[in-house]
């Protein structure tokens, strides 16, 4: 009878605790690459074609900088919808000690003008128990310069609903160092 007891609690408790997740912390990010490197030298990104002469356009990215994408997983049973990522970068100078920087995406810091810029109001969607795509492309730059390495704190926000019915907030953060 005591063993029944025990296992009967052993498995109540496992239950609960199952049940005690939020729909955020069943949504991960993936970084890729999950180290990015610091760029020393200028980049350039494509950023659409001159209308005029047909030539490709590009926006200079000043090093030094990073980039790296993202994919979603939502393992919740709501549609989740991520309108603004927060990193808070810290790394170590031999000169300057620690040093924070703080940049945020969003919407409207896409680079260029994608064809449908009017119809985005998210950096994300990803429906129920689905992974987004590793599409788009963000550009950390303003960096100090002489280092390479920083610990990256990301806070992800959004909500679980429609885009244009919103529900419960979400709100998570992840981590990852750059190489």
């Amino acid at each position: 009878m005591f063993m029944k007891k025990v296992v009967f609690s052993i498995l109540a408790l496992a239950l609960m605790a199952g049940c005690s997740e939020t729909d955020s912390e069943k949504v991960e990010f993936t970084f890729v690459p999950d180290k990015p490197q610091v760029k020393t030298v200028n980049g350039k990104v494509k950023t659409g074609v001159d209308t005029t002469t047909s030539l490709v356009t590009y926006e200079t990215i000043t090093a030094p900088y990073f980039k790296f994408r993202i994919a979603v997983s939502n393992g919740s049973t709501k549609n989740l919808v991520v309108d603004s990522l927060k990193l808070t970068l810290t790394g170590l100078s031999t000169t300057a000690g620690t040093v924070t920087l703080t940049t945020e995406f969003s919407v409207d810091s896409y680079i260029g003008e994608p064809a449908d810029l009017d119809l985005l109001t998210s950096i994300v969607e990803v429906a129920p128990g689905a992974t987004s795509p590793e599409t788009l492309d963000l550009y950390v730059s303003g960096l100090t310069e002489g280092i390479k390495v920083y610990n990256v704190e990301v806070l992800a926000e959004g909500w679980f609903g429609a885009i244009d019915n919103p529900g419960a907030k979400f709100s998570q953060k992840y981590y990852f160092t750059t190489n």
